[in-house]
């Protein structure tokens, strides 16, 4: 049974007043979909494309987002820094999320032949988790890498409820993107974004998923290539913007030729949708998904995951998957009021905090490093 759901946001900029209706998704089937405005596509590919325009000054990182940091390094690092490390790939198999996610399918009764075939399908999706700048800055200057920080935060928000809320907050505009690689063939070159890895195998750009600090509950967009069988069931939006229109982007931003007659892989990507808001107007939940990184589960919502991030007493997090996990977070997750199964501290949609370490795991090598970690409650950090 289909439901309807449409949000309508307001705003000062043009760009982001966004109004679409979603109809729930059936795995396997196309979903029936309203249009977007002209206007709000070309504000998306518009992003897609500052993102992944090319740096021919590099050829380590050969497009913008390529030449962030990874958070692995920003995590396994005692000391990061800036620069050159960005260039290095470093693609993960299975994430916690993805097994958190096969877990959660296995509870739900997903058959054990179908449990097998999920599992093998994310182990041969590679994963990239990048960030910008601006979210590398503000988390080394947080000292948000470190469990005792997160601890240090914790106890001022569960125990010391005079003192102001410790924000977590990051810089307007810091960005993390997420991209989703598969083996492809050499005849497919054409077709995908790609780069070789060092035993010479090509990786084909498959989903690739932006949040992006602009409003409070940032904001989400996220695409897959055209190629993707389950990608219909997770394609919440229908863009109105014609081909040619978004060809035009393409080419001002230099991923493709001039010429029309001349091939873009960077048209063969599709927009699953953009999400803002947890709810619609008549208090329905939003979903959001993409079938790389929610592989059979495309009743989710970005938002509604990330605002799950969070530390609680012994170093708790809240499960990212459940059967509540869209829709608004529940507030009794974080009351205040010091009981045993809360408070949790939202960690402001970031679900790469969740790789923080004590220091001294981090630092093994530079131990003293650890020194200059004071427990300061009066430090608003």
């Amino acid at each position: 049974m289909e439901t309807r759901r449409r949000v309508t946001l307001s705003g000062a900029i043009l760009l982001l007043l966004l109004t679409w209706g979603v109809s729930k998704p059936v795995l396997g089937e196309t979903v029936a979909q309203e249009r977007i405005t002209v206007g709000q596509s070309r504000f998306v590919w518009s992003l897609f494309a500052r993102l992944n325009r090319p740096i021919p000054s590099t050829e380590l990182c050969p497009t913008q987002w390529e030449c962030w940091m990874t958070t692995r390094y920003l995590f396994e690092e005692c000391q990061p820094e800036w620069g050159l490390p960005a260039a290095s790939r470093r693609l993960m198999n299975l994430t916690n999320e993805e097994k958190g996610l096969i877990d959660f399918r296995e509870k739900q009764g997903l058959p054990p032949d179908q449990v097998e075939q999920l599992r093998r399908s994310l182990e041969v999706t590679k994963t990239e988790v990048r960030l910008d700048q601006k979210a590398f800055n503000w988390i080394i200057d947080q000292r948000l890498r470190f469990l005792e920080e997160h601890r240090r935060r914790y106890d001022l928000y569960c125990c010391q409820p005079d003192r102001p809320e410790p924000s977590i907050g990051f810089t307007e505009g810091s960005t993390f993107v997420e991209a989703g690689w598969v083996p492809i063939e050499s005849s497919q070159k054409e077709n995908y974004y790609h780069f070789s890895s060092e035993s010479g195998e090509l990786m084909g750009l498959v989903g690739l998923h932006v949040s992006l600090k602009l409003v409070s509950n940032w904001l989400w967009v996220t695409w897959e290539h055209v190629d993707n069988p389950q990608r219909f069931a997770y394609q919440l939006m229908q863009d109105d913007l014609e081909d040619d229109a978004r060809r035009e982007i393409f080419v001002a931003y230099d991923m493709c030729d001039r010429d029309p007659a001349q091939p873009c892989l960077w048209m063969n990507y599709a927009l699953n949708g953009l999400q803002t808001a947890f709810m619609d107007g008549q208090g329905r939940p939003v979903l959001l998904s993409n079938s790389v990184f929610e592989t059979s589960n495309p009743e989710s919502s970005c938002m509604s995951c990330h605002a799950r991030s969070s530390i609680g007493s012994g170093d708790r997090r809240i499960d990212l998957f459940g059967l509540d996990a869209v829709g608004p977070p529940s507030p009794e997750w974080f009351d205040r009021a010091p009981l045993p199964d809360r408070p949790f501290l939202q960690l402001d949609f970031v679900n790469s905090l969740a790789n923080a370490r004590p220091c001294k795991e981090i630092c093994k090598e530079q131990p003293e490093h650890c020194l200059n970690f004071v427990e300061d409650p009066d430090n608003g950090r």
